[in-house]
């Protein structure tokens, strides 16, 4: 009897949404072009700008930096065509995130950081590894003794990244806010790699994180503030899927395992799409653990077809979506108020809020949890998020649960409005008062020195050396500690940022 081809025989059907781990094969990276052209915009820039990139837990951060490692290496002709510009890059990974939760043993973890730090530059080189050999670090050492590991490894780093033959080094750190945890000496002696006159020009870090890093240097969670984050300009935010990368991954299908009707070109309907846009959002993880969860029950013949089929399908995937909704709330109580922000849009969507919050809106509105309507009216964007929130206790810091009343006209003539240098410190001199108002006018956002010259000196102004002396002063009277800023920061080639004062919790 004749066989049949291997191609005929029907084999099980392969879930193509099951596998949620980060992406490595770069032709499965799907979506963010926005974000990998920010990218590379920055590290085109000379010097090359150090990139921090910000997004919620399972939104595809290590995905982009495997992406990133890839084209570094081998750029597209679509895609980073900016990195074109260097004839050589480097990239080297490494996860910063095992050394967060070492506790009492923070200086070894941060000896482990720079020697695991040293041993991937080396491998990326090509270079031996045992020169990098360190005698074993027993939990009984002194920090003292970690602490010199790690000024030994950050020298050896130097060394191999001066004889390198690359043009540019990039050091991709994934979950950076571990740094946050370790001894402040590393992130100052990760921020010296860049101020060394022979390797300045020559290296970038490109970070993810679960929070914008100029929030790290908060005296709450950080003691001293790591000049390190001052080296990140605006994030670039990992937020929603654009639509057609959305659809794009609803649309996608596993490599053929049998019979080709197994696998059809569009596994969901549109109305499919629709619900679980609706459901999930466009968040990546979200969105593809709806994905397998309906295309099992395709399989399985019990997808839902009605109204009610579908509160039942949102019942299951709130319960299978639970680690991810935890993560992503446990994530946002480090940004102040924006639990609190959550917590009322979720009982309250789509009505006005007050402008204070203004900041916060957009900052969960970059994270894609929610999506901002008009005269700053937004929602929770994914359904089983909005639940989830709404089954929370209400956070301490929650704003009162009522909408804004409209504006009533005033019986008088209102005030006379308060002076611009209102509510600075009284010791500004006239000058400092107009660049710190001028800066608080573009708070969070790079200001060139040119930019900020011609603002203020129109005709004739100043020199570069003249106006950092003037930041100078400026920072003494607004920082705790000048000598690590916290809020007026130098950008590297560029100029200078004033981020908005924390508020308190």
């Amino acid at each position: 009897m004749r066989r049949q081809p291997l191609w005929i025989v029907r084999q099980p059907a392969v879930n193509p949404f099951r596998n949620r781990k980060p992406i490595l094969d770069p032709a499965e990276f799907y979506g963010r072009e926005r974000e990998v052209q920010q990218i590379a915009g920055q590290l085109a820039i000379q010097p090359p700008q150090c990139c921090a990139v910000v997004g919620l837990p399972r939104t595809g951060k290590t995905s982009l930096l495997y992406y990133l490692h890839h084209q570094a290496l081998r750029p597209s002709p679509e895609r980073m065509l900016e990195l074109r510009a260097y004839d050589h890059i480097l990239p080297v990974y490494v996860n910063v995130g095992p050394y967060q939760a070492m506790g009492p043993l923070h200086t070894h973890g941060a000896r482990y950081f720079w020697q695991d730090l040293a041993t991937a530059l080396a491998q990326a080189m090509g270079t031996p590894t045992e020169t990098l050999a360190l005698p074993p670090m027993q939990h009984d050492h002194s920090d003292a003794r970690a602490l010199d590991h790690v000024h030994a490894l950050r020298y050896h780093v130097a060394e191999l990244i001066r004889t390198c033959s690359a043009e540019l080094v990039l050091l991709l750190l994934d979950n950076a806010e571990a740094i946050a945890t370790m001894p402040h000496a590393v992130g100052s002696l990760l921020r010296t790699l860049t101020q060394d006159p022979a390797l300045g020009n020559r290296i970038a870090y490109v970070a993810t994180s679960h929070v914008p890093l100029h929030l790290l240097s908060d005296p709450a969670t950080l003691p001293v503030p790591s000049s390190f984050w001052s080296l990140f300009t605006e994030p670039v935010y990992l937020g929603q899927l654009e639509p057609a990368a959305a659809n794009a991954l609803l649309q996608r299908v596993s490599p053929a395992t049998g019979h080709a009707s197994l696998h059809p070109p569009h596994p969901f309907s549109p109305h499919d799409e629709q619900q679980l846009v609706r459901l999930a959002s466009r968040h990546p993880d979200l969105l593809t653990l709806a994905g397998a969860l309906l295309y099992d029950q395709q399989l399985a013949g019990t997808a839902p077809r009605h109204p009610a089929d579908w509160a039942t399908f949102e019942q299951q995937l709130f319960e299978v979506a639970l680690p991810i909704l935890q993560a992503t709330w446990q994530a946002v109580q480090h940004v102040p108020h924006a639990s609190a922000l959550l917590y009322r849009l979720a009982h309250l969507p789509h009505t006005p809020l007050e402008p204070e919050v203004g900041s916060v809106l957009t900052l969960l509105a970059r994270y894609g949890l929610i999506e901002l309507g008009p005269q700053g009216r937004g929602h929770v964007s994914a359904a089983v998020l909005r639940r989830f929130i709404g089954e929370q206790p209400s956070p301490a810091d929650a704003l009162p649960l009522h909408t804004v009343p409209a504006p009533v006209a005033p019986a008088a003539s209102p005030p006379p409005a308060a002076p611009a240098s209102e509510g600075l410190p009284p010791a500004f001199t006239h000058l400092e008062a107009e660049v710190y108002a001028f800066l608080a006018q573009h708070a969070g956002e790079v200001c060139a020195r040119e930019q900020i010259k011609h603002a203020i000196w129109p005709t004739d102004p100043p020199s570069d050396s003249a106006l950092q002396k003037l930041i100078e002063r400026i920072r003494e009277k607004i920082e705790p500690d000048p000598k690590h800023p916290r809020r007026l920061i130098a950008v590297r080639g560029q100029g200078y940022i004033l981020y908005p004062e924390t508020p308190a919790a």
